[in-house]
């Protein structure tokens, strides 16, 4: 799980309380279940043992239930994106 410290609060002249997890996903068909939640329970703990009082679940899919069920149980919506793409010749 690729995680970073969120800058931005530094940015704001506030300490860093926040670390922002971004890349969890599930293989669609996956045949055994359970790593992302046991990663995801790492972080915690790990951002928790660090001083860190929150952790954001950035940038899921929304297509993707799993990991989108998986988050929910940990806590709520924040935002949305939109994302763009333009095929380039």
């Amino acid at each position: 799980m690729f995680t970073i410290p969120d800058f931005a609060e530094m940015q704001r002249g506030e300490s860093i309380r926040t670390v922002i997890g971004k890349t969890l996903a599930v293989k669609p068909g996956r045949r055994f279940g359970g790593l992302g939640v046991v990663l995801t329970d790492s972080l915690h703990q790990r951002a928790h043992a660090l001083g860190y009082s929150r952790v954001i679940h950035a940038l899921q899919h929304d297509e993707n239930d799993q990991v989108r069920n998986m988050s929910r149980e940990l806590g709520t919506l924040m935002r949305r994106y939109t994302l763009f793409s333009q095929r380039l010749q």
